[in-house]
């Protein structure tokens, strides 16, 4: 399958040159389906940091899957976290979630 554009996938090895083909493959697993597979390794591919941005306001709850999360405050856009986990979509709600601490 393609892989969508902004869907998030996890590196499992360092880049391997194919012989036969020339070009440079990194071995990948989907964070949204844990489906594995390769990928071309080129300038469409982002880093993904640890330290992330907001670029608009979140609310930070303390867990997900929870039927009502207790909201713990609000973050503003702007404002830095540290992801821990890899970001997961909610079943539930259908959004991307990530454990986090705001910095």
């Amino acid at each position: 399958r393609e892989i969508a554009v902004g869907e998030l996938f996890q590196a499992l090895e360092d880049p391997k040159i194919q012989a036969q083909e020339g070009a440079e493959r990194l071995k990948v697993r989907s964070c949204k389906t844990g489906a594995t597979g390769w990928v071309l390794a080129g300038a469409e591919l982002k880093d993904w940091s640890l330290v992330s941005k907001l670029t608009s306001s979140a609310s930070l709850h303390e867990g997900v899957g929870l039927e009502e999360p207790k909201e713990l405050r609000k973050l503003d856009a702007g404002e830095q976290v540290e992801l821990l986990a890899v970001p997961q979509v909610d079943e539930a709600s259908g959004e991307l979630r990530a454990k986090c601490r705001a910095l």
